[in-house]
């Protein structure tokens, strides 16, 4: 009779456990189903709302396929005076916003890139006119790409609600819509815009639309300061909208900017929405029109239409003053409360789960040393699936010898660090579950995710709700389970499903905006998850022949992550070349620099040298891999500098210099030689405030750049030119690249230098 109950209660056990696994599963497939971006509407759709088709037909006229329109080329011209004819056959008046700046916003820089940027400005006037929104997107690109997700689809969505606001009744606001210049060189343009005062006078909030990808749905990622106003409306009129206070918090610690980092240095509030995913395509010859998804066009542009529609109508002096807290459930509706009621809030919930844990081990009489026993194995099984995570990470990169964290195919890889995840807390509770009841070991998880929420309601606001909520929501159905009579199994189940529903999206979330550069991303949400199946597992039950089935799935799958190529012409490596040549040396050399992994053998030289010692720093990102050897000479003509004029001053003499690019060079570099005693350094009458770091003057054929300086005894300086192609000696190497490489940011690039003496 007992064996008969046992074996009873076994099943009873293992049937819970196969309904966490289910849920489980059920979630993952929910996750991946409703991040995906909706139907894109065609140019037929109905006239008031956002089609990405007809965004899509205005980005084929501005933009040429596989043409770069980065500053100082002549499409670059060309793009601007495209979307001002668009704007103007929308009955819009635009403005050319003219003016000399640099990228003082752009502290991560490791240069002072300068341009004489021309913003596109346009205003639609409201029927008070007290208050102003700013919508943003860029219409520069990098040199190695043609822009058509970063940022011609913002470019094209801004035009396709101009239409759509510009054919409806005026709003209460002003509408300004802003088409800056050069945010690849550091938002100079936003931050020219944002200096004038004449400009930003009215403005209090804005939006700016990015792309670090090409696909996948569209992640409102980023917030100005005081921004409980804009989440509220968001929450209120935002249909699938996909955002979360964690990611502003994640953004702010890496070394990335936007346009609207400009309009936050001004005490600006703001959202920034942009999808990411296709991430081996940004910056790359493949950010084309093949790659683009309208599908995330259309949901961002839904996006972008809908806050635009509401913050043109509100009472933009009347947004609190406050930030909020908030995250989407699966894009169908987001929850937010003021972060200041966080703590508050973390307390009570810690609060709860020690009583309701108190009272669980009263009626089981079950010891504290035994919850001890739960907490402490909680912990070392969290610490387990980071470090055995990022061992496995380690593992791959080493034996394939490649570190890109987005590989061609990603599948191995992330299957390894599920089986990790999943698998590190079922192991572990074949020892702890023959010493703690399931039912303890629920409710001590509870009290271990609302006292993390509360460490985190202190030091990272933004993330406490990814704990606290969960730990809440089995608090809750724990006393529905108390009065209607239910198992805990119940109860465990609800924590689950609040734990999947949060943990899954934002972990995707990580891989398509970081990659797989952290294992532990991946294995501690999991592991956080599978905790919580562990405690429905029985020492005895046929449950655990799933850890047998986990173990050798988890280490093919590795096998396979480190013997699959990393690269495909889908997915490639970014690889640029520079031909680099001294006019005072009569020398040149080529260089191969591959942002990740190593130069592809086809390029690898039979003999290489060493970088050649008069070469002045020029980029500020370490390559994974570089290769020089010397070339030929290709006779490119280096910038001049001419002196207008010089006058004794206190201590020296003041220069003004004329500093002049050669033809086809869209970058003039200028280093002041350290041992040169030199103050006072201007460029077109705009005072420079560090010349200690290379100084970039981005310009095209017929731009000259006026430096004025002072200078104790004589002036050595560096001055080289730059052009985005590669001289007729240097094709038979770039022909070599295979096809799944390509150039990234600045591409493939010639640079002429020479030292002068003044």
């Amino acid at each position: 009779m007992m064996t008969q109950h046992r074996d009873i209660e076994r099943n009873n056990k293992y049937r819970w456990f196969v309904m966490h696994v289910v849920l489980l599963l059920l979630a993952m497939l929910l996750v991946l189903f409703r991040l995906a971006p909706p139907p894109p509407k065609g140019p037929g759709s109905a006239v008031d709302a956002f089609s990405a088709g007809r965004a899509h037909d205005t980005l084929k006229r501005i933009i040429r396929p596989c043409v770069a329109h980065s500053v100082g080329t002549a499409d670059h011209a060309r793009v601007r005076d495209a979307v001002v004819e668009e704007f103007l056959a929308l009955g819009l008046q635009p403005e050319i916003h003219q003016k000399f700046a640099f990228n003082k916003h752009h502290e991560s820089a490791a240069v002072r890139n300068f341009a004489e940027v021309q913003n596109i400005v346009v205003r639609l006037k409201g029927t008070e006119g007290k208050s102003a929104i700013l919508l943003v997107a860029h219409y520069d690109s990098v040199p190695a790409g043609s822009g058509v997700s970063d940022d011609g689809s913002g470019v094209c969505a801004i035009l396709e609600i101009a239409r759509i606001l510009a054919s409806s009744s005026a709003p209460r606001n002003d509408v300004v819509f802003l088409i800056s210049d050069a945010e690849e060189l550091g938002m100079i343009g936003a931050t020219a815009f944002a200096d004038d005062p004449t400009q930003m006078s009215r403005i209090r909030a804005v939006l700016n639309w990015e792309a670090r990808g090409s696909r996948g749905p569209s992640f409102m990622f980023e917030t100005g300061p005081n921004n409980l106003g804009l989440i509220r409306l968001m929450a209120g009129h935002c249909r699938r909208s996909f955002s979360t206070s964690l990611y502003p918090a994640i953004y702010e610690s890496l070394p990335n900017d936007t346009d609207l980092s400009v309009f936050k240095s001004h005490g600006i509030t703001g959202m920034n929405f942009a999808f990411v995913e296709g991430m081996q395509h940004y910056h790359t010859p493949l950010d084309n029109f093949s790659n683009l998804d309208l599908g995330s066009v259309q949901h961002q542009g839904d996006h972008f239409l809908a806050m635009t529609r509401v913050l043109s109508e509100a009472q933009l002096d009347e947004l609190p003053q406050a930030d909020a807290v908030y995250f989407d459930v699966l894009g169908w509706f987001t929850l937010w409360w003021p972060q200041p009621w966080n703590v508050f809030m973390s307390l009570v919930a810690l609060a709860i789960t020690l009583t309701v844990t108190v009272i669980t081990m009263r009626q089981s009489g079950e010891s504290a040393l035994r919850a001890l026993l739960a907490l402490i194995a909680w912990l070392i099984v969290i610490v387990a699936a980071a470090i055995m995570g990022e061992a496995a990470r380690w593992l791959v990169t080493t034996c394939s010898g490649d570190s890109s964290p987005w590989p061609a195919w990603p599948q191995p890889m992330c299957v390894a660090l599920w089986c990790i995840g999943i698998g590190v807390p079922l192991t572990t509770w074949r020892w702890i579950g023959q010493r703690v009841s399931g039912e303890l070991s629920s409710a001590v998880m509870m009290i271990c995710w609302a006292g993390v929420g509360l460490a985190l309601a202190w030091y990272l606001p933004g993330a406490s709700y990814l704990f606290m909520v969960p730990a809440a929501v089995a608090c809750v159905f724990w006393f529905i389970g108390r009065l209607l009579g239910s198992r805990w199994e119940l109860t465990n189940l609800a924590f689950l499903a609040a734990a999947c529903l949060l943990w899954f999206p934002v972990a995707r979330g990580l891989v398509d905006a970081l990659g797989l550069a952290y294992g532990a991303s991946q294995t501690v949400p999991l592991a956080l998850v599978g905790l919580l199946i562990a405690p429905t597992m029985s020492a005895t039950s046929p449950c655990h022949r799933s850890l047998l089935l986990i173990g050798v799935l988890g280490i093919t799958s590795l096998v396979v992550a480190i013997v699959a190529p990393p690269y495909s012409a889908v997915w490639p490596q970014p690889v640029s070349i520079s031909h680099y040549e001294n006019v005072d040396t009569g020398e040149a050399f080529l260089e191969v620099r591959a942002r990740r992994g190593r130069i592809p053998a086809g390029m690898r030289p039979q003999s290489s040298t060493s970088e050649p010692r008069w070469l002045p720093p020029l980029s500020h990102r370490p390559p994974s891999d570089v290769i020089w050897r010397k070339s030929k000479v290709a006779n490119l003509t280096a910038p001049t500098i001419e002196v207008e004029a010089t006058r004794p001053v206190t201590k020296g003499r003041h220069l003004q210099l004329l500093l002049k690019p050669a033809p086809h060079q869209q970058r003039v570099v200028m280093v002041l030689d350290p041992g040169s005693m030199v103050t006072d350094v201007t460029a077109n009458g705009c005072s420079i405030p560090d010349f200690s770091m290379p100084l970039v003057f981005n310009v095209s054929d017929d731009n000259s750049v006026k430096i004025g300086l002072r200078v104790e005894g004589t002036l050595e300086l560096t001055v080289a030119g730059i052009s985005y192609e590669l001289p007729d000696n240097a094709k038979s190497l770039r022909d070599s690249r295979p096809k799944c490489a390509v150039p990234i940011g600045i591409g493939d690039q010639s640079v002429v230098i020479k030292r002068l003496k003044l």
